[in-house]
């Protein structure tokens, strides 16, 4: 299946991706610390110069994340190197000297460099304080978000950052109090700061975020907040509220605010009316209390509460059930087209979970008007073959069901028990059934189904029910081989950099970033040309253009006796929102990174495409 899953918007921006995998612990882009540090001491203008402070950063980074700097670093490595303490030494000395640069952006990009050290630069502590009355652009920010990052090896700059508490601007003040908090100094000097900012519509939700951080210290500021006279407080009181609960910050005092939020709920004004709302959802708690409330609001006249309601109640998970009856209900008669609303509801439904009583209500339900909801839940039906396989026959629709529940209905199609059978000869002859679903089961019964519904297909999801077709048994009429030596000789017209603009409309005014489903058949061998034994594949991006590396095994059907195998992944996908588009499908896309291993092989990296024909993939052997 095809998703758009982002707004259109008019231009997509690519940033070059500098990928520092081939250098060393002590070494970025190729330049070497000590090159770095000439760099930053001279190179040819202040731009220069604050690249290499933050590629110095970079390099010897505390954590993952190296944000709020300005250059095009990247920022998805999976751990930090460890370095000598020499190397660090030197990358701190030539940080300090940035950080008395006189050129605002060389100090900036100085405290951005150190902030990523963190701790292990405390030493630039007492360079960092005197930024924070700095006129430069940003420095104070950036000095502060540096302070932060030290620690309570920082303490010394808590008089200074309380002092901006009183005699900044507002955004200053929020950046004060996240450094404070970090620091782990006394909340009690800085949340009065950031509850006024809840009144205060630029900022309330930057210090929301940060009262939300603090956690259970902020919870008796915040309940005085929820009874203030001030509409944004209250609200934003909620929502910081629901953020605790959400991050498992919230860890007493649970009835208690239950009970406020209950109040908040019967507020005059309806957008407090919705975050109290949320927030019961977000808090989990006392459902004997809160449920009600919830339920009271499933037929609220704004839809966005009605959605806010229903979504809440699932939160409870089994403890919903007392709401179980009353959601039923809202799906037995939809009245209206609000498709999110009912949703909810199934969603909710799903997560509470569903005995035979309740299930036997739902698989009597006609969702012709609402047909995402049964594909909802198809999958907790199944659990009663016989009610499934009623609920199937009234709402065909609902086996289109989405990729998170791949996986169980395959389990249900491979599942031969007696109770099973009249639900898997309904399944096998669906002509709605995902077509990953038909690929990983490998099942030549699904051919004739995938060869009618090819009939109506345009031509770029044509290619993907090929791919489907070879995975059940249909003869390839290309393949592409793949090995150490050979990375393949196919790329779609639409794989980026290079996109061939052929997909393009000439009136293209915008676009949708996405991904699309794609479909890999063919099979994995030795050296020796006999299929290899036991693979693993490894995801070694995620599905965006410029996704960020990791390793994580996924799904993979194979065959070790001929070698076969089926890979179902996704990739970018970039839709024009044009109108005429010359041919079908994402005129841009990326590509699935996997890393294959297998017993005695060595490891092989592979690039999947969107449109991919049938490879033969030879894995080298181990040393």
């Amino acid at each position: 299946m095809n998703s758009v899953i982002a707004p259109l918007c008019c231009t997509l921006f690519l940033l070059p991706f500098n990928c520092a995998a081939a250098d060393d612990a002590t070494s970025f882009q190729g330049k070497s610390v000590d090159d770095w540090i000439y760099l930053l001491r001279k190179g040819k203008d202040s731009r220069t110069q604050a690249e290499a402070a933050e590629a110095l950063g970079y390099i010897a980074r505390s954590s993952r994340m190296t944000e709020g700097g300005f250059s095009d670093l990247p920022y998805d490595v999976l751990e930090p190197p460890q370095l000598k303490k020499e190397v660090y030494a030197k990358i701190i000395a030539a940080l300090e000297e940035g950080l008395q640069n006189p050129d605002a952006t060389v100090c900036r990009a100085s405290a951005v460099a150190v902030s990523w050290i963190g701790p292990r630069a405390r030493q630039t502590i007492p360079l960092l304080i005197p930024l924070l009355t700095s006129e430069g652009r940003d420095v104070p920010e950036k000095a502060m978000l540096a302070l932060g990052q030290m620690g309570p090896a920082a303490k010394q700059a808590i008089p200074h950052l309380k002092k901006i508490l009183i005699d900044s601007d507002t955004k200053s003040q929020v950046d004060a109090a996240s450094a404070l908090r970090r620091i782990k100094a006394n909340p009690e000097i800085y949340i009065p700061t950031l509850i006024a900012l809840l009144a205060d519509q630029d900022m309330d939700h930057s210090a929301s975020i940060e009262l939300s951080h603090l956690g259970d210290p902020a919870v008796p500021a915040l309940l005085r907040a929820m009874k203030d006279n001030n509409d944004n407080r209250r609200m934003y009181a909620a929502y910081t509220m629901a953020n605790l609960a959400g991050w498992k910050k919230l860890t007493r005092n649970q009835e208690e605010v239950v009970t406020a939020l209950i109040v908040l709920t019967k507020d005059k004004n309806p957008d407090v009316v919705y975050k109290a709302i949320q927030a019961l959802g977000s808090v989990e708690a006392v459902p004997e209390k809160s449920i009600p409330v919830l339920i009271s609001f499933l037929d609220h006249k704004k839809p966005e509460i009605a959605r806010e309601a229903a979504q809440s109640i699932g939160n409870f998970e089994a403890a919903g059930q007392p709401a179980l009856n009353r959601l039923i209900d809202e799906l037995r008669h939809p009245d209206s087209d609000d498709s999110w609303y009912y949703s909810n509801v199934a969603g909710s439904i799903r997560r509470i979970g569903l005995n035979r009583e309740t299930a036997e209500k739902i698989s009597q339900l006609d969702f012709r008007k609402i047909p995402d909801c049964s594909t909802l839940l198809l999958i907790p039906l199944c659990e009663y073959p016989d009610l499934a396989l009623n609920f199937l026959k009234q709402n065909p629709a609902a086996v289109a069901i989405w990729p998170q529940d791949y996986e169980a209905l395959r389990d249900i199609l491979r599942n031969e028990s007696p109770p099973y059978q009249g639900l898997r000869s309904w399944l096998y002859e669906s002509d709605q059934l995902p077509l990953a679903i038909m690929a990983q089961t490998a099942d030549s019964r699904f051919l004739p189904i995938i060869r009618s519904r090819m009939k109506n297909a345009d031509a770029h999801t044509k290619t993907l029910m090929a791919a489907c077709a070879r995975a059940c048994g249909a003869p390839s009429d290309r393949v592409v081989k793949i090995s150490a030596t050979r990375p393949g000789d196919f790329k779609p017209a639409s794989a980026w950099p290079g996109s061939d603009p052929r997909r393009q409309s000439k009136e293209m005014r915008g676009h949708g970033d996405g991904s699309t489903e794609v479909i890999v058949t063919g099979r994995i061998l030795g050296e020796d040309g006999q299929p290899v034994t036991q693979p693993h594949f490894y995801r070694t991006n995620d599905s965006w253009l410029l996704g960020q590396k990791k390793k994580e095994e996924v799904p993979l059907t194979y065959d070790e006796k001929t070698g076969r195998f089926v890979f179902v992944t996704d990739v970018f996908a970039a839709y024009d929102a044009g109108k005429n588009q010359p041919e079908p499908g994402p005129y841009q896309t990326g590509s699935s990174m996997v890393q294959i291993e297998a017993r005695g092989c060595k490891p092989l990296k592979v690039q999947f495409y969107d449109e991919m024909p049938e490879v033969e993939i030879t894995l080298p052997d181990a040393d």
